[in-house]
């Protein structure tokens, strides 16, 4: 208990130190980093940084964010992961210049009113790692937004405000508690990277033929037994289905027995490539579409 009180004590000296610093140099200040200093608080001196561009206080202890905070109109990155923070704050919205927000591994289950309004200039946001069931329909304010990550979140359901993100390109949404992908996936058309493994889902929208950059996308661990005509096909044609079938092998050749539903004949070389013939002539004696051969 000495040692650790020791530590805080001095840990306290040396933000003090590192802030009067940063403070003397006013304006021209542009990156503060304060990472794993056991702040308690964060310091509303900040608010006298107008100029400052990045802002680091990664794996500290701070409950909320100051209201200075809102003076930082010039913020680029803004960095607050591993804190005790409970909501993406309101105070978000005056950073209108912020493309980089990282908040993963905090204690986040909620987004305050009017967080998103002033986040035009958005580029990434990093909730992993926090208690999110749910996410706002102001979620599609975020219009620059291309980089997308909510793993390890308890979210229910994709909601369909996100599928109008037009400039999204990667989305990952794993380990959660989904269920279905929304309809209006097929909105995302500039989506290149899907992340959805460990879910609830047990259908694959036809949507997502709609995708056509779509070049990564991982759905293992779920209950998936549909797929609509069309939809394996397509993810052979875009060189996904050779990653999806790998997910899927690693639990046996039931779960491939059940997944598959492109014509044998058409991607025989492809199966007999990716799984061996051993996988091939398995489908070919005991799938639905064996007729198709």
């Amino acid at each position: 208990m000495v040692t650790f009180f020791v530590f805080c004590f001095f840990s306290k000296i040396m933000t003090e130190r590192l802030l009067i610093k940063a403070l003397s140099g006013g304006k021209n200040t542009k990156i503060i980093t304060l990472n794993g200093k056991k702040i308690t608080k964060m310091p509303s001196a900040l608010g006298k940084l107008p100029g400052l561009k990045t802002l680091a206080l990664q794996n500290n202890l701070i409950p909320k964010v100051c209201p200075e905070l809102c003076n930082l109109t010039q913020l680029t990155t803004l960095n607050l992961g591993n804190n005790l923070l409970e909501e993406v704050p309101e105070e978000m919205k005056y950073l209108v210049s912020l493309k980089n927000l990282h908040l993963a591994g905090n204690r986040i289950c909620r987004f305050a009113p009017g967080a998103c309004d002033g986040l035009q200039n958005l580029i990434l946001l990093n909730l992993n790692n926090n208690h999110l069931t749910q996410l706002p329909q102001e979620v599609n304010r975020l219009k620059s937004l291309t980089h997308m990550s909510i793993n390890f979140n308890q979210l229910a359901s994709i909601p369909r405000e996100l599928c109008f993100l037009k400039n999204l390109s990667e989305l990952q949404l794993n380990y959660n508690e989904l269920k279905c992908i929304p309809e209006e996936i097929k909105f995302l058309k500039k989506l290149q990277k899907l992340l959805l493994a460990r879910n609830n889902i047990g259908v694959l929208p036809k949507e997502l033929c709609d995708l056509k950059k779509l070049r990564i996308l991982d759905i293992a661990g779920n209950i998936i037994r549909i797929f609509p005509s069309g939809v394996s096909a397509h993810l052979w044609d875009l060189g996904l289905f050779s990653h999806f079938g790998y997910c899927c092998y690693e639990h046996g050749y039931t779960n491939i027995c059940s997944l598959l539903s492109v014509p044998l004949g058409t991607y025989s070389d492809k199966i007999v490539e990716s799984y061996g013939n051993s996988v091939f002539n398995f489908l070919k004696n005991h799938h639905s579409v064996s007729k198709n051969v």
